[in-house]
C-alpha cells in the first residue's frame, strides 16, 4: 500500500488514494489485440495489446 511508504517518509502530511491502477498480463482467446468495451462493463474501454508488446500498443492505440 502506497499510503504507507508515504507516511513514513512525511508522517505529517495524510495520505488518501483517490484512485488505484494495475496492469496485468493476459491474452485475448484469438491471440490478437483488442480495443473497444465488454458487454459486462459498458462503461469501460479496454486497449489491449499482443504479448510483451502490450505497453507500446496501448499507447499507440491511446
Amino acid at each position: 500500500m502506497p499510503g504507507k511508504s508515504f507516511s513514513k517518509l512525511l508522517p505529517e502530511i495524510i495520505f488518501k488514494t483517490d484512485f488505484n491502477r494495475s496492469g496485468i498480463f493476459a491474452t485475448t482467446k484469438g491471440g490478437l489485440s483488442f480495443i473497444g468495451c465488454v458487454r459486462q462493463r459498458p462503461r469501460t474501454y479496454f486497449a489491449l495489446g499482443l504479448g510483451g508488446k502490450g505497453i507500446a500498443y496501448s499507447v499507440i492505440t491511446a
